[in-house]
């Protein structure tokens, strides 16, 4: 199961939640143009990055955000669009075109590679009947009818809401959907190793 249900009065990291306002400053061309603007974003759809255990009148929230076309060409991930969040060899990650070019040698050893993140800042959320259908259309026409979206870590945005008093104290109806421990858990891993610094960055 990827979302928990009955939903809990507790707001919660990973959590789905509407009618929250997103914000961020655009430098214009350099840092030494003082101009800027900052874009005002009501989304429809958000979701939690903030521990619970920090959920107080300040909290991450990222936008939710339509799948692009370029992963309909993965058959791997066709069958489950979900699989982005976990670890995947490099022969799963491929289009299907460039499965077809490689060599019996390249094919093996992408086959044979260590499994790791290939969308290391993406996240899936499964569908559901809460989310907008939309239409993906592919170069050849064809027309898939989707319902996931997906967040990422990059769009993450500090909200100040002073009407959320902690985990327990907030709108209650702003709260849409919950995920299930273990679908928790993947998100955390995930946004862990992608904040995670390599090795080699420390010996530089």
């Amino acid at each position: 199961m990827f979302y928990q249900l009955p939903l809990e009065n507790v707001l919660r990291f990973g959590d789905v939640v509407q009618g929250y306002i997103l914000a961020f400053p655009e430098v214009a061309d350099s840092l030494e143009n003082k101009e800027f603007k900052i874009n005002i974003n009501s989304n429809d759809l958000c979701v939690v990055l903030t521990p619970c255990c920090s959920i107080r009148d300040v909290i991450n929230l990222v936008p939710l955000k339509k799948l692009t076309s370029d992963l309909f060409t993965n058959p791997f991930l066709v069958e489950d669009i979900t699989r982005i969040n976990r670890k995947m060899t490099q022969f799963e990650a491929m289009k299907a075109s460039r499965r077809e070019r490689l060599t019996p040698e390249a094919m093996k050893e992408a086959m044979e590679s260590p499994k790791d993140y290939q969308w290391k800042s993406r996240f899936v959320y499964e569908e559901n009947a809460r989310f907008k259908d939309y239409d993906i259309v592919m170069p050849n026409k064809i027309v898939h009818k989707v319902n996931s979206y997906w967040i990422d870590f990059k769009d993450v945005h500090k909200t100040r809401c002073t009407f959320v008093k902690s985990p327990e104290v907030f709108p209650y109806e702003s709260k849409l959907l919950q995920l299930t421990v273990d679908t928790r858990r993947e998100l955390m891993d995930k946004l862990h190793e992608y904040y995670r610094i390599p090795d080699e960055d420390f010996e530089r």
